[in-house]
């Protein structure tokens, strides 16, 4: 039992809280990440064989990055407005 004169979690604390293994496994990702570009630079060096790896692993990052939430915004701009609600609520 928590003593009376202990702070309350507030909402926000609760949020904090389950942000922050989102925000090591991102860390770790960019340490493995690091560690990948230096692995790929010892071994392959600066030749078109290390250019040709480096263009391939950014293909699916490029892919998400435009099917994103980002072009969600821009879809609506682009199709006309009546034919966007309509295949909004096909899917739905």
């Amino acid at each position: 039992m928590p003593p009376e004169n202990s702070p309350k979690i507030e909402q926000g604390d609760a949020e904090v809280r389950r942000v922050g293994p989102l925000g090591r496994t991102m860390l770790i990702s960019r340490i493995l990440g690091l560690f990948r570009d230096i692995l790929l630079t010892t071994l392959l060096g600066a030749s078109a064989t290390a250019d040709a790896l480096r263009a391939a692993l950014r293909i699916p990052v490029i892919l998400r990055d435009m099917l994103s939430e980002e072009s969600v915004g821009t879809m609506s701009q682009i199709i006309p407005e009546s034919l966007y609600n309509k295949l909004l609520l096909a899917q739905a």
